[in-house]
C-alpha cells in the first residue's frame, strides 16, 4: 500500500514520469509470471 501511495504522490508531481514507470513496472511484473511458469 505504501507503494501505491507513492506513485500517487509522484503522479502530482511527475504525471508522465510516474506513468511510464508504472507501465514499465507491470511489464516486468508480467515477465517474471512467465518465468514462474516455464519452471
Amino acid at each position: 500500500m505504501f507503494l501505491y501511495v507513492l506513485l500517487l504522490f509522484c503522479l502530482q508531481k511527475y504525471s508522465k514520469v510516474s506513468i511510464f514507470a508504472i507501465i514499465l513496472s507491470e511489464n516486468i511484473d508480467l515477465k517474471h509470471k512467465k518465468d514462474d511458469d516455464s519452471k
